[in-house]
Parts: structure tokens; C-alpha cells; sequence
């Protein structure tokens, strides 16, 4: 039961945000450090629930004191956060993301922030570099919790009395399933929402009702604490991005933050007596203001700079932050909780919903105002408006279409010589590959779908059903129409960014593609398959990052090493060569050349027209690069397959 101050938890705490930094600021080794915020999960649980079990057991638990205190706790760091935020981003970002950046506030000022960045784009996503609120989740997910947590609990005392024990078990017990299921079906929605994460919070809260075996023995609190320490360890070292999480790979940290509090109930390992060193207790007192301030520096600072971040601008950003931070918690978190910023409970709560009611306010109005694009100078505008739309003719998203809608381009005569397939790459490359078709008197089918690959028997559950449709209906077109050759186009890198097949399994991804493709391929031995190697890829190509520079006044040359290109294509060269030289009907195609010389990549053309329409879709300037190269396949494709 919690009844005293414990140092070991802030120290906790110290070394969890210290994860959460080292991870977003991609310092070497601390590829899990996200786990920070599921050992926050945690340790949350534990001292919310000792706070309501004691009170409830002196029968002077209210709900109204529960929810001032957590206005006090919550409200002051974060609506100073944003207020900074937004005045940053009004000046600096550009309109779209400006107007994004009006929707999270919306969104966190309601602490809905979990709904609105689970349908916006996945936690690790490249786009999330924009989203200075990202972090809300947590909170959201959080206060979520304890909208309903409190009242919970003092149902079941007053019909159980102190036999809610159960109670919580089942729920722990159901919210744990949903986080499995979730991981296999909807990973996002698993990170994001609440009843996915429930589960963290109420194995703290179990600790806090039940603190179990006691620990009162020198070594059984040594054993548990070293066991715990180990397992936050392994968590921050050996999880990544690309691990499944939560899943079963979040008991790992959770079990872990359990062990240690644990340990430190009614006996002091060395591992708490580590925790409890000043240092480490003071990171942890302000470690929610660090945790709401080092993010957006983070973003602002990449957003100044658009080029990723060295390590050594990092660690300066979080040297400021920690500053900050400290700041925060000394002159706005403590006046507010303890110092004379003290209204009535009355006016506090008409104070918080005073703040929350202005800053969506803000949010909504930059929403509205389509991110206030009459900041933007002439140059700016002219930057954005070389982005190059081609006319697709309503062909990509062909899952929409049904059967009657398939697009027939290039010569359009009554024959089809070859059909385009693959995700929006391919689209972006149609317009050159079908006037580059026209020329040569081919006519082809495109069929392209966002994120779609003719990848067999290994679906992605976000779109398995139509990924399945769309494969049966491709080998279908393929046995009926008889094309000569098959052009397949697609962002392989995020093809093995897929960690989640069929069957709930985990497979490796490499795995996965190279046998989806195989089941595909090995079904048409006659047809000739062309596979092109995905483009370069940079944040630093297309208009919008070239508008940026203008907009803050900086030079950029579009440019990339050509070897960190190189970096790109080693991760999925392995399995396209794989079956290039399992199936001689089957030629993977570089294109590497065509926008690189010896050094470096280029997203622009010398007159400054764009190459790109954003960071990795070629514009059709960009496409029209790669012409000569779709020219001596359709010459080469004329040709019959090699014999098997």
C-alpha cells in the first residue's frame, strides 16, 4: 500500500523519460526506449490506485478531488506546451502542416489526441517528424483511463467492498486479449487506444492492492529488482520499430516496472537504492514537463533544419529541453500543485475548461483557415506550385473501380501487351510508362492500389481482404487477357516494413515478401516479369521541402549521397535478386541510374524543376527520366521469355 514517498519510483521515472529522449533523439542502443512510456503506464497505475484505495478504505474518496487534482497535475505544462507550439508553428510551418498541426491541437485539447494520430499514421511513421503533438497520446490514453477508473472503483467497493480484486484481474485479463488481437489485426489501433494499453495501468494498480510475496528478505528484493532492472534493459536494447508492440513484447517492460516496485514496497535492493540517488529522483520530478517539451524542440529544430538531425544537434536539443523542462517544473507544474496559483476547486475546473475551450479553439481555427497560407512569400507559393499532378484518368485505386473499370493506356488497341502493377510508385510512373507504350504501339492495363503488391498468402491485416481480391482478380486478367510482360513497381522498403501476416503470425519480413512474390510469379512460368527497384527516396526531395528552405529562408541543394541510397536498396535487393535468379522470367530493373550519378542523388533538375511531388513519389518530370529505361524494356520484352 502506498503510504510514504518513495525516491525509487521518481528515479523510475528519471531513467523511463530518459529512454523515451534517447529513442526519439535515435542514440545507438535505445532502439525500444518508446517502452519509457509503458513503464509510465505502470507506475501510474500503481500511485493513482494507492491514492483512491486508501482514500476509499478512509471513506474520504471524492471523485471531485480526484479530477482537481489530476487538472493540477496534467493541465498547467501541458497547455503551456502548446501554446508554444503554436506560436511556432505559425510561424515556421507551412499550410498543410499547419493546418494538421490545428487539427492534433483540437484533438489534444480534448485528450482525444490517441483517435486522431491512430487514424492519421502510424507512431514510428516518417510523417510523424511533423507532428510536434505526437506525444499527447499518452496522455489522452491516460486520462482516458481515468474518466472511467475512479468511479470503477468506488462501484466496487461499496457493492464488493475490498473484494474488487477480481474485478480488476478480469478486466487486466480482457484488456491484455484485446492488445493481442489488436496486434494482429489493427497494430495501430493496438499502440493508440486505450483498450489496448488498459492492462499497464491495472498491473500497477494490482501492485497497489496486492503487493504479493513479500519482499521483506534481503534477497528475494535483490532477485526481483535485478530481474526487473534486466528486463527494462532488454526491452530498450533488443525491441525496435519493427518489433511487434504492444503484443506479448509488452510484458516485458511492464513486468519489469512491476518487479522493482515491487522490490522497494518492504525491502531496498541495491537497485532501488540506485533508483533513490538524487540525480536520477530529480530527472524524475520533472520528467512530464521533459517528457512534453524535448518532442516538439525535437520537431521544430528538424523542421528548421530539414536535413535529419546529427546526433550531436540531438543531444543539444535535449541539453536545452532538460533546461526547459526544469524551468517548467519549477515555475509552472509546482506553483500550480503546491505554490499560491491555488483558485477554489470551483475555479479550477471553470479554468480548465476555460484553457481547453481556447486552444481548440486555436486548433480548429487554423483548421479552418487552411493553415494561413497569405503568410507564405511569392517564392514559396511559386515552390508548392511545381508540384506536378499527373492525370491519372481515375485508373490508381482500382479496388474502387470494380471489374468494368480497368484503364487500358499506352496504344489502346484491342490487345493488352503488358500490364503496370503495383502501389502508388507505380502509379506516379504510369504517365512515361504509357506515353513511352504509345510510342512503341503497346497497350497496357494499370493496376495499381495504394500500399498494393503482388505479394501471395502473406496479407498485411490492414488490407487483407482487399489484397486478396485484387491478387485472384490479377491472376485472373493475367490467364484471360495473356500479356506479353508484367510491370511490377512499388516502395519494396515498406513492403518489408510490414511486420503483420496472415494467421496473426509474425513472420520476417523478408520472409514474407520473397515467398508472397514467389506464390505470385511461379504461376505464370511464360509471362516475362520486370521488377523495377524502387526510386531514391529523401525528405529533402520535392517541392514542399524545397518551399520550407524558401519559407525560412534557407538554401537546399536537392541532393543525397549516393550511398545512402545504396542503404536503400541493400535491404530489399536480396530478395529481388533471389528471384531473378530463381525464375528466368523474371529481370529486376535499376533505376538507380537514372536519377544518380557517382556521388549523388538528385531530386531536381537543373532548371529547378521538380523531380519529385514529395519526399519519395517521382513527379512526372521524374518519370520522363526514366524513359529511356521503360523504351528498352518494352524493345526486350518483344522478345519470348527464356526457356524454363
Amino acid at each position: 500500500m502506498y503510504t510514504k514517498y518513495r525516491p525509487d519510483i521518481d528515479g523510475l521515472r528519471g531513467l523511463a523519460v530518459a529512454a523515451v529522449l534517447f529513442f526519439h533523439a535515435k542514440v545507438p542502443l535505445f532502439d525500444g526506449g518508446f517502452v519509457g512510456v509503458d513503464v509510465f503506464f505502470v507506475v501510474s497505475g500503481y500511485l493513482i490506485t494507492s491514492i483512491i484505495v486508501s482514500d476509499l478504505r478512509a471513506q474520504t474518496f471524492s471523485i471531485a478531488r480526484f479530477y482537481e487534482r489530476r487538472i493540477r497535475r496534467i493541465f498547467p505544462a501541458l497547455f503551456a506546451v502548446i501554446a508554444f507550439t503554436t506560436i511556432v508553428t505559425i510561424v515556421i510551418y507551412l499550410p498543410s502542416d499547419l493546418e494538421g498541426y490545428g487539427r492534433s491541437v483540437l484533438a489534444s485539447a480534448l485528450f482525444v489526441s490517441n483517435f486522431y494520430f491512430w487514424r492519421e499514421s502510424g507512431y514510428f511513421a516518417a510523417a510523424a517528424g511533423t507532428k510536434p503533438l505526437l506525444h499527447t497520446w499518452s496522455l489522452a490514453v491516460e486520462e482516458q483511463f481515468y474518466i472511467v477508473y475512479p468511479a470503477f472503483l468506488l462501484l466496487i467497493h461499496r457493492l464488493l467492498g475490498d473484494r474488487w480484486l477480481y474485478c480488476l484481474v478480469f478486466v487486466l485479463v480482457l484488456s491484455f486479449l484485446t492488445n493481442i488481437w489488436a496486434v494482429g489485426n489493427a497494430p495501430v489501433a493496438a499502440f493508440y487506444l486505450g483498450p489496448a494499453r488498459a492492462w499497464e495501468l491495472l498491473i500497477g494498480a494490482l501492485l497497489a492492492m496486492c503487493p504479493g510475496p513479500t519482499t521483506q528478505h534481503r534477497l528475494s528484493s535483490e532477485i526481483a529488482a535485478l530481474a526487473g532492472a534486466g528486463m527494462l534493459v532488454w526491452s530498450v536494447v533488443a525491441l525496435s520499430e519493427k518489433s511487434t508492440f504492444p503484443g506479448y513484447n509488452a510484458l516485458v517492460p511492464c513486468i519489469g516496472t512491476g518487479l522493482i516496485i515491487h522490490a522497494g514496497t518492504n525491502g531496498t535492493s541495491a537497485i532501488n537504492r540506485i533508483l533513490s540517488i538524487r540525480p536520477l529522483v530529480l530527472l524524475g520530478l520533472i520528467s512530464y514537463s521533459l517528457y512534453l517539451w524535448h518532442w516538439p524542440l525535437l520537431v521544430f529544430v528538424h523542421y528548421w533544419n530539414i536535413h535529419e538531425l546529427s546526433l550531436a544537434q540531438s543531444a543539444t536539443v535535449l541539453l536545452i529541453a532538460l533546461i526547459i523542462s526544469a524551468c517548467s517544473w519549477r515555475y509552472v507544474e509546482r506553483p500550480f500543485r503546491f505554490g499560491p496559483l491555488l483558485p477554489d476547486r470551483g475555479g479550477l475546473f471553470k479554468m480548465g475548461a476555460f484553457v481547453m475551450c481556447i486552444a481548440a479553439a486555436a486548433g480548429l481555427l487554423l483548421h479552418v483557415a487552411n493553415g494561413l497560407p497569405g503568410r507564405l512569400s511569392d517564392s514559396t507559393h511559386q515552390a508548392l506550385n511545381l508540384d506536378e499532378v499527373h492525370d491519372r484518368r481515375d485508373c490508381h485505386f482500382i479496388s474502387d473501380k470494380g471489374h468494368p473499370g480497368l484503364c487500358i493506356r499506352g496504344y489502346t488497341n484491342d490487345k493488352v501487351d503488358f500490364i503496370l502493377v503495383g502501389d502508388s510508385h507505380a502509379d506516379a510512373l504510369s504517365p512515361a510508362i504509357f506515353e513511352t507504350a504509345k510510342i512503341h504501339r503497346l497497350s497496357g492495363i494499370q493496376f495499381t492500389d495504394y500500399g498494393f503488391r503482388p505479394i501471395k498468402g502473406f496479407w498485411n491485416p490492414a488490407t487483407a481482404a482487399r489484397d486478396r481480391a485484387l491478387v485472384a482478380w490479377l491472376e485472373t486478367l493475367i490467364k484471360e487477357r495473356k500479356p506479353g510482360f508484367i510491370l511490377v513497381a512499388a516502395s519494396w522498403n515498406s513492403a518489408l516494413d510490414a511486420i503483420y501476416y496472415e494467421d496473426y503470425r509474425k513472420v520476417k519480413a523478408s520472409h514474407a515478401l520473397s515467398a508472397g512474390m514467389r506464390n505470385f510469379i511461379s504461376q505464370f512460368p511464360d509471362t516475362r516479369v520486370f521488377i523495377l527497384q524502387t526510386v531514391p527516396v529523401s525528405e529533402i526531395f520535392g517541392p514542399t521541402a524545397l518551399a520550407r528552405s524558401r519559407h525560412l529562408g534557407k538554401s537546399l541543394e536537392q541532393k543525397m549521397p549516393r550511398a545512402k541510397y545504396a542503404l536503400q536498396t541493400v535491404r530489399y535487393e536480396a530478395v529481388l535478386a533471389g528471384l531473378q535468379i530463381d525464375y528466368n522470367n523474371v529481370q529486376i530493373v535499376s533505376v538507380g541510374d537514372s536519377f544518380c550519378d557517382v556521388h549523388y542523388c538528385y531530386g531536381a533538375l537543373g532548371d529547378g524543376r521538380a523531380l519529385y511531388r514529395d519526399a519519395d513519389h517521382v513527379s512526372p518530370a521524374g518519370a520522363e527520366k526514366l524513359t529511356p529505361l521503360f523504351a528498352d524494356i518494352f524493345s526486350r520484352a518483344s522478345f519470348p521469355a527464356p526457356e524454363q
